[in-house]
C-alpha cells in the first residue's frame, strides 16, 4: 500500500487492523448521533403517523432520555412545542454521539442492553396470561368469593 492510499484510508475514518474495522472518534460520534436522531423520529412515526398505538413510557425513556422533558413542564405550549421537540431530538442525538465516542464498541452493547431491557418490561402476551390463569384459577375464584362476601 502506498502512502497516498494509507492517508486516504485514514482520512475516511475507517481503517483495518488484523481484519477488524476500526473507526475514528468522529465516525463513532456521527454514527451514535445518527442513531440518536433515528430513534425519536421512529417513535413519533410509530405513534403519530402509523397510529399503531403508544410506545410504553419506560421504553420511550430508555431509548429517548431527553423525552422526559417533553412530558413535564409548561414549555409544551402550542407555539413552542415543535421547536422544543426538535431541540429534544437534537439533545438525544448529542447524547448518543457522546456515548458512542466515550464507549466506542461498548456503545453497541449498550444499545443491545436497551433492546433487552425494553423487551423485559413489555406486558405478557395473551397466551401467557391464559396459561397463568389456569394455574391460579382457584386462587382467583377465592378472591372473587371474598369480594362478594364483603358486599
Amino acid at each position: 500500500m502506498t502512502r497516498y492510499e494509507a492517508r486516504r484510508k485514514a482520512a475516511s475514518g475507517v481503517y483495518y487492523w488484523w481484519g477488524v474495522v476500526h473507526l475514528k472518534r468522529k465516525a463513532w460520534f456521527f454514527g451514535g448521533a445518527a442513531l440518536g436522531l433515528a430513534i425519536p423520529i421512529a417513535i413519533r412515526v410509530y405513534e403519530r403517523v402509523l397510529m399503531l398505538g403508544e410506545v410504553r413510557p419506560i421504553v420511550r425513556w430508555l431509548f429517548w432520555p431527553t423525552s422526559l422533558f417533553l412530558d413535564f413542564g409548561p414549555w409544551t405550549a402550542l407555539r413552542w412545542e415543535v421547536l422544543f421537540f426538535w431541540l429534544l431530538i437534537l439533545g438525544n442525538a448529542l447524547l448518543y454521539g457522546l456515548l458512542a465516542v466515550l464507549l466506542r464498541r461498548a456503545s453497541i452493547s449498550v444499545a443491545v442492553l436497551l433492546l433487552v431491557a425494553s423487551w423485559i418490561v413489555l406486558p405478557p402476551s395473551d397466551t401467557t396470561l391464559r396459561k397463568r390463569f389456569g394455574k391460579h384459577r382457584a386462587e382467583l375464584e377465592q378472591l372473587v368469593q371474598m369480594a362478594n362476601a364483603h358486599f
